[in-house]
């Protein structure tokens, strides 16, 4: 069980040396007598009669709907509505004689027996040091009904003792299964040429149209992430998993199995992770083609990874989901028309009642790849085009914005644009890369503190792995207000090199990405390092390598949303010449810390793995 509530400080009972008591008022409701409650009570009916069916941020258990200081989740424990009720019923505490002579600090409070909540007392010797504990604490049910329950410590050889009530929710069923470790999966396309195949390797975070797959959640100070993993380095069997990193204990948890489609092997599988305002965890495991479909699931109780609800399939690939605060999802994907990859959008404010008729096409002529990005209310897409349908051909670069969900459509310059985009010669595009006989790789969006966006991609002269290829370069193109600005920030040795850019409120622009050439020198990937310009991506230094001399490529370079600076860059690694071991990595901001996830897990919690620095 995850995200315990608790009692506000006001109302946290103390003893320091002598006898105190608090009560708080009923404010005229009695214990008891809420005429709402219902046998067998869940969280999820309370909230349903109180705020209505929608997922909304006042209506979530931690939250606190008329700001008394009373979590939702305790006035639905205490048998209270969760507005209205300014105060507890028959709270008290005081410091009482014990059975065994001595004295003890004792915690009387209501609840609703209906409630199917976990409430738990807990004392600590201070309030600082954040060390609760349920030791030595003895409680007691009510001799009658409507009574109040008790909660007994005994006062020895304490100074200071103080007590507070610990609010869950319990899972309705059994939890996910979990995985046996961080396993990243291995794939080969199949598609080889003189210098090997098209991509292969560890590719748990592919593809960079599976965006996000990772969110940094404040409110818990954890980071949530989801991967494409595999139940052991010798086996191709796909599964989604889902981890999180707590960085108030520097653990990450054993990852939860989230789904897993038999004789399945391909990471175009691999999920994108979203949050929602009241913190449930949502993995949208993309389609393939029209012969997989996409299947979305929600985490049941809020940040918690424990257990996920099924929420129905669709036809969609490549999913980009994007939460908006009071309207619920916009999602980007893609639908397969004969061979062209078409894009879509299409919202829903629940995440459960996704209506195929409403999906929109974006962009369909011939085939396109995207990737997204979210800045406030706006949310911009870069894509490419595949003339003919031929995704070897993939060239030219287009960007699109929306800041109304979907509601209309513009270009950077603000020009409206009529959807679908049905011709090359249209008002999103960015570059005619056509011409140049370059192909164009797109792998990331940044937005500057204007709102002005920053494309980071991949330009290619030939679509197989080997020096044909060359040069290939990592480029931005920067949106400036009145036309774009082109840049290169460095060389790279794979068409699939795929790293991220990010851009710092104190001006700093960073790319992370597999920009050195690794072990398997014209495979998938390579060995990483941070690239940085100070002015305004003008100009581009390499500051760090992340990791060098490495046994495996290392690919697919992940930011997660809102990043804690200690969980910055996410990515895979992998042999792209043999089956192999896949691990899984972090590292912060500055790229002088980069940890392992454990291969092998048999606890609940465990910690990574802090990898010597980069020579």
């Amino acid at each position: 069980m995850r995200g315990p509530l608790h009692l506000p400080k006001s109302i946290v009972n103390s003893f320091r040396g002598a006898r105190r008591l608090r009560r708080v008022a009923a404010a005229g409701l009695a214990v008891g007598s809420y005429s709402g409650a219902q046998a067998d009570d869940t969280y999820a009916n309370y909230k349903a009669r109180h705020f209505g069916p929608d997922i909304q941020k006042i209506a979530a258990p931690w939250a606190d709907a008329d700001g008394d200081g009373l979590a939702n989740l305790l006035c639905f424990a205490f048998g209270l509505p969760p507005a209205g009720a300014a105060h507890l019923a028959d709270f008290s505490t005081s410091v009482e004689n014990d059975a065994a002579g001595g004295r003890a600090l004792v915690l009387r409070y209501p609840r609703d027996p209906s409630a199917r909540v976990n409430l738990i007392p807990e004392w600590s010797a201070d309030l600082d040091s954040g060390s609760w504990t349920t030791t030595g604490i003895t409680t007691a049910a009510p001799a009658e009904p409507g009574g109040r329950f008790e909660a007994a410590l005994p006062l020895v050889g304490t100074a200071a003792a103080f007590m507070r009530l610990r609010a869950s929710l319990p899972e309705s069923g059994p939890p996910n299964a979990k995985g046996a470790g961080y396993r990243g999966i291995w794939y080969t396309l199949g598609q080889y040429s003189t210098y090997g195949d098209k991509y292969s390797g560890g590719l748990g975070t592919y593809t960079s149209s599976h965006t996000p797959m990772a969110i940094y959640a404040p409110r818990v100070n954890k980071t949530f992430f989801t991967y494409g993993g595999t139940p052991a380095e010798n086996q191709r069997q796909l599964q989604i998993l889902v981890g999180c990193y707590d960085h108030d204990t520097g653990l990450v948890s054993r990852p939860t199995l989230v789904y897993q489609r038999n004789l399945v092997d391909d990471p175009h599988d691999n999920a994108s992770l979203s949050l929602d305002e009241e913190g449930h965890v949502w993995l949208f495991v993309s389609g393939r083609n029209t012969t997989r479909e996409a299947r979305f699931f929600r985490g049941e109780t809020p940040f918690s990874i424990e257990r996920f609800l099924d929420q129905g399939a669709t036809i969609a690939t490549y999913p980009q989901p994007h939460w908006f605060e009071g309207h619920g999802f916009l999602h980007l994907f893609t639908k397969y028309v004969g061979s062209a990859r078409n894009l879509y959008w299409n919202t829903s404010r629940n995440g459960n009642d996704w209506n195929t008729a409403l999906d929109r096409t974006l962009a369909a002529f011939g085939g396109h790849y995207q990737c997204s990005a979210r800045h406030g209310d706006r949310v911009g897409t870069a894509f490419n085009r595949h003339p003919g349908g031929n995704v070897d051909r993939r060239t030219d670069l287009y960007y699109a914005q929306t800041d109304d969900r979907g509601a209309s459509w513009q270009n950077a310059a603000g020009t409206s644009l009529t959807t679908p985009l049905t011709t090359a010669a249209n008002p999103a595009l960015v570059r005619d890369y056509a011409s140049e006989n370059r192909l164009v790789y797109v792998q990331d969006i940044a937005f500057d503190p204007q709102g002005r966006p920053a494309i980071l991609y991949l330009t290619s002269a030939h679509h197989q792995p080997g020096p044909g290829g060359d040069p290939r370069r990592w480029e931005i193109a920067h949106w400036q207000g009145a036309h774009w600005a082109f840049r290169q920030v460095a060389t790279s040795t794979h068409n699939y090199d795929v790293g991220f850019l990010r851009i710092e409120s104190d001006g700093v622009w960073r790319v992370v990405g597999p920009s050195e050439a690794g072990p398997q020198p014209w495979g998938t990937g390579g060995e990483i390092a941070l690239w940085e310009s100070a002015d305004g991506g003008a100009t581009w230094t390499k500051t760090r390598h992340l990791t060098a001399a490495s046994p495996r490529n290392h690919g697919y370079v992940r930011h997660p949303v809102n990043a804690h600076p200690d969980f910055y860059a996410f990515w895979a690694d992998g042999n792209t010449d043999q089956l192999s071991r896949s691990y899984l990595y972090f590292a912060n901001r500055e790229g002088d810390r980069v940890f392992q996830l454990p291969y092998t897990m048999t606890t609940d919690f465990a910690a990574p793995l802090l990898m010597p620095p980069a020579q």
